[in-house]
């Protein structure tokens, strides 16, 4: 697996990744707890090279590997012949082919959320997959859905739109209305029921 180096800044800072290296390799957190200090994000990227190459030799690299693909995919530097050319709407009639991952989409198409970075950390956070199979988009949902909470989703056609918290923020999502999420505001927009999943 490759992986996006100038990402290595964010991901350093990330309390999921911390946590999760806090259960593999505690002396290795410590390390870049004690680097984050020094507020240098070359210094962070440096240090994130070295615990992954630390993680490499003590026999961790595919549980390191799960983990970016289940929780971190923006994470992911994937070579063109893993990646699917997929239609996204631009501002002109024509539509134009672009390149994307399929697990991170970067353009919401059906105006479910007011602003959509997925590479930024939201309250709560969101997420589209896209899959053209029903069966394989449900379960990548459920997949990516695993182990968060807070979650709501809404699939339509072959877009699924998530919105969800880590366990960590669970003091933050208990302050955020579920009525004045955007999901929900989108099936009231829509007309569609509170429980509504599928469009």
């Amino acid at each position: 697996m490759k992986i996006k180096r100038s990402l290595f800044c964010t991901m350093s800072r990330n309390q999921e990744w911390q946590k999760w290296l806090s259960n593999k390799a505690p002396d290795l957190l410590k390390e870049l707890l004690e680097t984050l200090e020094k507020r240098s994000c070359r210094a962070n990227k440096e240090k994130m090279s070295q615990i992954l190459v630390a993680l490499m030799q003590r026999g961790l690299t595919d549980e390191f590997e799960q983990l970016v693909h289940e929780r971190f995919p923006w994470l992911e530097d994937k070579p063109p012949k893993l990646m699917e050319n997929i239609k996204v709407h631009s501002t002109t009639k024509r539509e134009r082919p672009i390149t994307l991952s399929r697990e991170v989409i970067e353009k919401d198409i059906h105006g479910v959320f007011g602003v959509y970075k997925p590479h930024l950390l939201t309250f709560p956070g969101k997420m589209i997959i896209q899959d053209p199979n029903p069966e394989s988009l449900q379960r990548r949902v459920q997949i990516f859905t695993r182990n968060k909470i807070g979650v709501d989703w809404l699939i339509i056609g072959d877009h699924a739109y998530i919105e969800y918290f880590f366990p960590q923020y669970r003091q933050t999502m208990e302050k955020v209305k579920p009525e004045n999420r955007e999901i929900a505001q989108y099936r009231r927009k829509k007309g569609l029921p509170p429980d509504c999943r599928k469009v």
